[in-house]
């Protein structure tokens, strides 16, 4: 709304409409005699009439001029307004749609699984869900304006996230080598005679690390989902 930001009043516990009218009318209008709005007004449930419909009434019959530039025309009241607005709406919709036709939201979660190549739905746990980790990181977080750092709640959900996308990008792709690495060794034993456990005991070992990490990291994303929104 036109005048928002600057023309409110301040340092005034307004809660209706009467306690608006009761402050002297010097101390609810600016220097330049422009009427200041409430920061904020109680809201009735049990009324269909709200106190800032009230507001506005007032407005309406003690700044007659100002309420049409500052309120009427800007509100959907206002047929030209109202249906600028829609064609807006409209606009703006079909342009998005088009975006995303072209460019689909969760970029990395759509490329973890290819219409044409197989994978069991215990790799697509893993996969697709990590995707999504990372697709809120870098089409979310990276990109938002929320400061992590305005609680303790909020600043541990950040490090630990912070900690996850590390794990998905570079952690599990050492640890898949290092698990790689034992296996080749493994298999290129030549001494016959063997158990299984000791051939593949360190392999195992290591794979054993990243079942147990991966696990870690679903359950940590299943319990921290209400964070997942921005």
């Amino acid at each position: 709304m036109l005048f928002k930001n600057k023309l409110v009043l301040k340092d005034h516990p307004i809660y209706t409409v009467e306690d608006y009218i009761g402050i002297p009318k010097v101390q609810r209008e600016s220097k330049y005699g422009m009427y200041l709005e409430p920061h904020a007004l109680i809201f009735n449930f049990s009324s269909r009439v709200s106190e800032w419909d009230k507001f506005y009434e007032f407005i309406k019959k003690e700044y007659p001029i100002q309420w049409f530039f500052r309120r009427w025309i800007f509100s959907l009241d206002n047929p030209v307004y109202k249906v600028h607005n829609l064609l807006k709406h409209h606009y703006l919709n079909h342009k998005y749609a088009v975006k995303r036709f072209f460019k689909p939201l969760f970029p990395r979660w759509r490329k973890c699984y290819s219409r044409y190549r197989y994978t069991d739905i215990k790799e697509l746990v893993i996969t697709s869900n990590f995707a999504l980790i990372l697709d809120f990181w870098y089409e979310e977080i990276s990109k938002d304006i929320v400061n992590w750092n305005a609680n303790k709640t909020h600043k541990t959900f950040y490090k630990e996230l912070k900690a996850v996308v590390k794990y998905i990008e570079e952690g599990r792709q050492k640890l898949q080598y290092k698990a790689d690495k034992e296996l080749e060794k493994a298999s290129n034993i030549k001494k016959k005679g063997l158990s299984y456990q000791v051939r593949y005991g360190k392999y195992n070992a290591a794979e054993k690390l990243i079942e147990d990490q991966d696990t870690h990291i679903l359950s940590w994303f299943i319990e921290n989902r209400g964070h997942f929104w921005t």
